[in-house]
């Protein structure tokens, strides 16, 4: 769901996608499972929070370390 999501908010037009999942192992009616999924903008909003403060995370992160062995070599 999280790269359906991410689909969503990168494509701000679509209103629905596919999710298909296929294993040849699996007996024949149960091979092919396919459902729709719809836009849940509510979804892509928390998730777009959750991006942000994750890459603040890791921004600050690499600051951190970036003045803790910058500064050390010099």
């Amino acid at each position: 769901m999280p790269q359906i999501t991410w689909n969503f908010a990168c494509n701000p037009g679509r209103q629905w996608c596919d999710f298909i999942s296929y294993n040849p192992e699996f007996p024949e009616q149960m091979a092919l499972f396919t459902k729709r999924v719809m836009r849940d903008d509510a979804r892509i909003a928390e998730t777009e929070k959750i991006v942000r403060e994750f890459l603040a995370e890791l921004d600050h992160e690499v600051a951190t370390l970036r003045s803790t062995y910058i500064r050390s070599a010099a």
